[in-house]
């Protein structure tokens, strides 16, 4: 194999390379969008959650967290959140469905679904 031919080898094997490498990188998609919901309002509600955990650090030292562990707790979290903030949820609905899966957390879910309702 002349030299020619060995750098065309090579340099495609470096494309495929970079190109998996930048697709790998992008497939953490966020659970909002992934459902089909307006990134703009996902930026504005993301923005809104991580003041409110910042309130909830420095002014609820009794909140108890709920206990989100895997992806699929953050996932149906961010699911539940938004809907409430976003209104197409009620404070209720969002209490009984955090209670399904978090039955020991009611004040935590009160508290939550209080803040999201401004």
């Amino acid at each position: 194999m002349n030299i020619t031919k060995m750098l065309k080898v090579l340099l495609t094997v470096i494309t495929i390379m970079l190109i998996t490498t930048a697709c790998s990188n992008n497939t953490k998609k966020d659970i909002l969008i992934e459902i089909g919901k307006d990134p703009y309002q996902v930026k504005t509600y993301r923005a809104y959650m991580k003041n409110l955990v910042k309130e909830i650090e420095n002014n609820q030292p009794d909140y108890k967290h709920l206990p989100l562990t895997v992806k699929d707790d953050f996932d149906w979290f961010y699911i539940q959140t938004y809907s409430v903030w976003e209104k197409s949820t009620s404070k209720k609905q969002f209490i009984q469905n955090g209670l399904q899966r978090y039955p020991e957390y009611s004040e935590s879910l009160e508290y939550l679904a209080d803040q999201l309702i401004k």
